[in-house]
């Protein structure tokens, strides 16, 4: 596959979303400041269709030196007949035209991509345990006078994980939010970012604290048709999980939830449900079960399994948990 590979081809992935959104974004400002608007083209799900990408690729630039085409998050869902069709097409792309594929994960080892792409021209992003999402949502209420407590910001990363779209959705929406207060806690993080997905995942962990295989599996079911990603689904439940344990080792320590619940921001309605499903969660289960959840994102990152059986795993041995 040497002979196809051609060094004007990209590959943009990774964990860090946010920062191969930023490469691209620097890209894009840069291409039309010397190429024009008319130069530039993206494709995604909506508006791709194998013709009509080789034929914006293969195109002459118009009024410019450059052709700049972006393929939005399609490298992991392109069928075999496609790229099949890209593999013989891909020798006629000019030299006048540059192809960026941006993927906001990391794309598996045995994606046929990667005998298309010099490997100098692939670049990954790793996660940085949301340090970048972190950084760029307190910078972005900063210029927006609003401040934000530091655990608040915490949650808002793992809640988000590195996924920029929605970063930039749920700043905005706090930047709304304290139009006039000028300042974010927890309490507003959980009521604005967690919202009724939380809700949802709440409802989840309580079908799996009722050791319900069927239910759980067509509840996550239910996340998937609504398009929901791992990384909308496994922090939330992550979050939840991790709230059972510092209430199950509070009670293991006799620790009153009116101390834990001021050093964890807890809220007493949170505590409460929490108390309620513990019943059916031992100390060690708990703990098992962040192991569980461990294994799950590493799985996913390192391509060894796929999201949605990586998920239908990780809920059915919370279920048997012992």
């Amino acid at each position: 596959m040497d002979e196809k590979k051609n060094a004007l081809i990209y590959l943009f992935h990774g964990e860090d979303d946010f920062t191969t959104q930023e490469k691209i974004t620097r890209q894009k400002k840069n291409f039309l400041a010397k190429h024009g608007e008319f130069n530039l083209t993206t494709f995604n799900e909506e508006n791709f269709s194998k013709e009509s990408f080789i034929e914006t690729v293969t195109a002459s630039p118009f009024l410019g030196e450059k052709r700049l085409i972006i393929v939005e998050d399609m490298v992991s869902v392109f069928k075999k007949e496609e790229w099949e069709f890209i593999e013989k097409n891909i020798v006629h792309i000019p030299d006048t035209s540059v192809l960026i594929f941006q993927e906001s994960e990391k794309v598996k080892d045995k994606n046929p991509i990667f005998g298309l792409i010099t490997t100098s021209n692939i670049l990954e992003q790793k996660k940085t345990f949301g340090s970048s999402i972190m950084q760029h949502a307190k910078e972005s209420l900063t210029r927006a006078g609003v401040t934000i407590d530091q655990n608040a910001l915490s949650l808002f990363s793992d809640l988000i994980g590195s996924n920029t779209r929605s970063a930039e959705q749920e700043i905005s929406k706090i930047i709304s939010y304290a139009a006039k207060s000028k300042h974010i806690s927890i309490q507003d993080i959980e009521k604005l970012v967690v919202g009724q997905k939380t809700n949802n995942i709440f409802a989840l962990v309580e079908t799996l604290s009722q050791r319900n295989i069927k239910k759980s599996q067509d509840m996550l079911s239910d996340f998937f048709l609504s398009g929901d990603k791992i990384h909308h689904i496994l922090p939330p439940i992550a979050y939840q999980f991790r709230t059972l344990l510092i209430v199950s080792l509070a009670n293991t320590k006799k620790i009153p939830s009116s101390q834990y619940s001021k050093d964890f921001d807890l809220k007493p309605y949170t505590i409460q449900k929490s108390q309620g499903m513990l019943r059916n969660f031992s100390l060690s289960s708990l703990l098992k079960i962040h192991q569980y959840i461990s294994e799950c994102d590493l799985g996913v990152k390192t391509g060894d399994v796929d999201e949605e059986t990586a998920l239908m795993t990780l809920v059915t041995k919370i279920c048997l948990v012992t």
